[in-house]
This record gives structure tokens, C-alpha cells and sequence, in this order.
């Protein structure tokens, strides 16, 4: 999960929406099964995997340079709302990634929401499905 999220930021930083989204889907799927796993664990009275709750998410900061910054504004001149041009990198073999599953969901939710939302700004089919999709990802990601 955590490679497919560093592949979809890639794809994101080459414009590539469309895979950074399926990318991050498939992450997102990744996740589900991990947390289905510590549910059955803890319904069997077994300890979870990594219990360490001191555990914390070392995060790579990607900026995104893939397009100029006048063309986004320009894009929806009128807007208020500044798109944050910087995706989130996980390390590639952290040994806790059971302890720290809430914070990786929240960062793979706030790359796809990115990811639709620079779809839906830089001209991608379906413009107004992709930014109704990043405002639910971006919801998520808060939750």
C-alpha cells in the first residue's frame, strides 16, 4: 500500500490523474484488508500487530511542479481556494505500518482528493465528477 501510494504521487507529479487515482484506490483497498485483519485479531482477544502507540508516520513532501501555477489560477480565476501543490510520500518499509494505520488512511484519502481535484482543475474529462470527489476524499481525510 505504501508503494502504491508513493506510485501514485509520481503519477501525479507527471499529470498522469488518472493512474495517481487508481493507484491510490488500490492503497485504499490495501488498507481495508489490513483493517479487516486487526478487527478479526482483536475479536479473537489476540494483541495487535505493533501495539507501540508512540509510533508516528514519517511523511516525504512532494511538491508538484508538474504545471505551472498561473495556468491552475487561471483556471478558475475567482476562486478563493488555493489548491495545496504538495502530495505526501510514505516511507518505503516502515516496520510499524499495523500501528499506524489511521494516520497512512489519512494521507493516501488526502492524495486521491488531490489527485481529483487537480483532474478536475487541469482540464480531465468529467471536470465537475472529479472536484465533487475531491471535496468527499478531502472530507474523509478530515474525518
Amino acid at each position: 500500500m505504501l508503494a502504491l501510494n508513493n506510485r501514485g504521487v509520481q503519477a501525479m507529479n507527471a499529470c498522469r490523474f488518472q493512474e495517481a487515482i487508481f493507484s491510490f484506490r488500490l492503497a485504499l483497498e490495501c488498507l481495508k484488508g489490513k483493517m479487516m485483519e486487526e478487527v478479526e485479531r482483536a475479536e479473537a482477544g489476540e494483541p495487535a500487530e505493533h501495539a507501540n502507540m508512540e509510533e508516528e508516520v514519517l511523511l516525504g513532501r512532494s511538491p508538484l511542479h508538474s504545471w505551472d501555477a498561473d495556468a491552475l489560477a487561471a483556471t478558475s480565476p475567482n476562486n478563493e481556494f488555493e489548491v495545496y501543490q504538495g502530495a505526501f510520500c510514505l516511507p518505503k518499509a516502515p516496520q510499524t505500518v499495523d500501528s499506524v494505520l489511521s494516520e497512512i488512511t489519512v494521507i493516501i484519502l488526502y492524495n486521491m482528493g488531490l489527485a481529483h481535484h487537480l483532474a478536475g482543475l487541469l482540464g480531465a474529462e468529467n471536470m465537475e465528477a472529479h472536484l465533487q470527489e475531491a471535496i468527499a476524499f478531502y472530507k474523509h481525510a478530515l474525518t
